[in-house]
């Protein structure tokens, strides 16, 4: 464990790096319910804690960078967890949640003080243990297998109740598997409805619903309900005599027993569509070859969120994709940059030589003269760049031709706008740059620019590298 505070052990980190390595990525259907629920309660936790750290990145962030800033667990141990193939490549985001469960975990270890909250990544880990994991969409919707969880706002999940049950027998009781033999039996939870405990979130009241019933409009069902447990046995009893009321086959009696089963009735084989497909019974019209097919109509949920980003807060890198600028657009914005630097730079050298005039007594070639022009000029091409670039990143969030295109720059942890620190850091790496078009062909800019070629999944330069920080493109 690194970083700064008191160090204790590694009490906390040992026992759940052992959990993730136990679970079973393969997945379990038979828990879609339960594990529904857990995000759920993952995903109000996630506001809970988020509002008390000051977070940013909801719902799905590294807390521990915000709660316990520079404690951080074992990189052995973080990458012992995410050695598993299915965590990494299969669900991305599942392997830097663990990532950063860990990372609280060691604050724990290392006795930092944190919110009186119930613990943040404990709801995921048993969804993991139940399932596997999860994926998520461009679209602000959340997969598990294949029930589709709107994610909302995080205003939407603030509140006091929890939204799953703590004890593995009320999650299989909501997954409406019955108890082992011998254990105290517990009623599933009716279809349509929850446990008590749970609270209803009606943009994941399918989750818990069955078709039909209890579902609002607008849910969507899941992909397999819950069998419920088959029926005790009757207990044997004297049948009553032969034409005795009551007796099977007497007039009128009524019985319990299901009627006899009727045999298939023979007829011919049906016969398959000359293009293939699904058969069709003879009778039926056979649809000719090529016959068009229709794209299915979407299904009723949550109206699908739009592709951006509708405020510069909301970028997150558990979706890296929702939302980056693309190069072109960093071009153009840049490329507006250098035009309004150059004429701030005319302004200023046009300043300078008034005064160096103005010192000289009227004759710039003096030595006093000389010399205010001297420092002027290095003001002008070396300082202002970086003071300029340094006053937009930090003060507005981003530069003017960013802002006539909508783009922002924003921390890569997670939304928001850099520190001042850090946009100062931006401005070292990038301003010497970008003073005018020629400069854009110095090994520096070349080099800082195509680096953005290389990072697939953010589009960085390095000097966003250097100050963690991507743009974004919001509306």
């Amino acid at each position: 464990m690194s970083g700064g505070g008191a160090t204790g052990g590694t009490a906390a980190v040992d026992a759940l790096a052992a959990r993730i390595r136990a679970i079973d990525w393969n997945g379990n259907l038979d828990h879609t319910r339960s594990r529904v629920a857990l995000m759920r309660e993952y995903l109000r936790r996630a506001a809970l804690w988020t509002r008390a750290v000051q977070g940013k990145g909801w719902p799905f962030y590294d807390v521990a960078e915000f709660a316990a800033p520079g404690v951080r667990a074992d990189e052995g141990v973080v990458s012992g967890v995410l050695e598993n193939p299915a965590v990494v490549d299969r669900f991305p985001a599942v392997g830097r949640s663990c990532a950063w469960a860990l990372h609280l975990a060691a604050a724990r270890d290392a006795g930092v003080p944190l919110p009186d909250l119930p613990d943040l990544f404990e709801p995921l880990i048993r969804m993991y243990e139940r399932g596997g994991g999860f994926s998520l969409s461009g679209t602000g919707t959340i997969d598990i297998d294949g029930t589709g969880l709107y994610r909302g706002t995080l205003p939407d999940h603030l509140g006091d109740e929890p939204r799953a049950p703590e004890s593995d027998a009320e999650l299989d009781a909501l997954d409406g598997i019955a108890p082992p033999t011998g254990a105290p039996e517990e009623a599933a939870a009716p279809r349509g409805q929850e446990p008590a405990g749970v609270a209803v979130y009606p943009s994941a009241a399918h989750a818990v619903s069955a078709p039909g019933e209890g579902v609002p409009r607008g849910a969507a069902t899941p992909a397999r309900e819950a069998q419920p447990a088959p029926p005790a046995a009757p207990a044997a009893q004297t049948p009553p005599a032969p034409g005795a009321p009551g007796a099977p086959g007497a007039p009128g009696a009524p019985t319990m027993l299901p009627p006899a089963p009727r045999p298939p009735v023979p007829g011919p084989p049906p016969v398959p569509y000359a293009h293939g497909g699904y058969p069709v019974h003879p009778g039926h019209p056979v649809p000719p070859a090529g016959y068009p097919v229709h794209p299915g109509h979407p299904g009723y949920g949550p109206p699908p969120r739009p592709a951006g980003l509708r405020h510069h807060t909301e970028w997150n890198p558990a979706e890296p994709s929702v939302g980056l600028a693309e190069p072109v657009q960093r071009f153009a914005a840049r490329f507006l940059d250098t035009l309004i630097a150059a004429v701030l730079w005319f302004l200023l050298m046009l300043a300078t030589t008034f005064t160096a005039v103005i010192i000289g007594g009227g004759d710039i070639a003096g030595r006093s003269a000389d010399l205010a022009f001297q420092i002027g000029a290095v003001f002008s091409f070396a300082l202002s760049p970086i003071l300029w670039e340094w006053f937009q990143v930090g003060v507005w969030g981003r530069s003017v031709g960013k802002m006539l295109l909508g783009l922002w720059v924003v921390r890569a942890e997670g939304g928001g706008r850099l520190p001042a620190g850090r946009a100062l850091l931006r401005a070292l790496c990038f301003a010497p740059g970008f003073t005018n078009p020629v400069n854009w062909l110095l090994p520096w800019s070349l080099a800082n620019v195509l680096w953005s070629l290389r990072d697939k999944e953010r589009r960085r330069c390095l000097h966003d590298r250097f100050a963690r920080s991507v743009v974004v493109r919001v509306g």
